[in-house]
């Protein structure tokens, strides 16, 4: 059903069930009966699902809301994506969470989990940090959710200068044990006071 207000301009399309769009005789949209939306997807998970490329070129993406006050002296404000926690309670945090496919079981030592890479406009990785299995993740086939077993290791890298991919620098292993890693030749760790000057 489609309706047109000529008072209020609104159109209206409405259906008993999903509203589908298409172009060039495919699928590129779909409304399901519950209020998902899919793009390039017939089986939205949740409220919009896209399954495909995206590109977002300018403004910024506020996930959990907008910011009352914002402080603009602040470098922060620049982010393009801002996460917010919910305003229920004081403690409540905004959380990104890089997730790998598979689960703990199907996981063991060096496996990747989770990275953030440092790049430029062409692809070019300047530094990350990366998060690897440790050791052999809990769990089992027949009870993959009652894992809690789930050894991890935090990597720090750097692209040296003249170098095209970042090499680790530094590792927090699943124990807290923390260890550098350093070109031979290099001065080693370096420990600044307030003035600027270390050794």
């Amino acid at each position: 059903l489609i309706n047109y207000d000529h008072n209020t301009d609104d159109l209206w399309i409405g259906a008993d069930d999903d509203i589908r769009l298409a172009t060039a005789g495919s699928e590129r949209l779909r409304v399901l009966a519950d209020g998902k939306v899919g793009i390039g997807t017939t089986t939205p998970a949740s409220m919009f699902h896209v399954n495909g490329d995206t590109s977002y070129t300018t403004g910024r993406m506020y996930i959990g809301g907008a910011p009352s006050n914002l402080d603009s002296s602040e470098n922060n404000s620049y982010a393009f994506l801002r996460v917010r926690g919910n305003t229920y309670s004081h403690a409540s945090d905004g959380r990104l969470t890089l997730s790998t496919g598979y689960k703990a079981y199907q996981l063991g030592d060096g496996d990747g989990i989770g990275a953030v890479y440092f790049a430029d406009d062409t692809g070019g990785d300047w530094a990350a940090i990366r998060c690897f299995a440790d050791d052999q993740g809990g769990g089992s086939a027949a009870s993959p959710n009652d894992a809690d077993d789930y050894p991890g290791r935090l990597s720090f890298e750097t692209t040296k200068n003249g170098s095209g991919s970042p090499t680790e620098r530094y590792r927090i292993d699943s124990n807290g044990i923390s260890s550098f890693f350093m070109d031979s030749g290099s001065n080693g760790i370096r420990v600044h006071n307030g003035t600027g000057s270390g050794t």
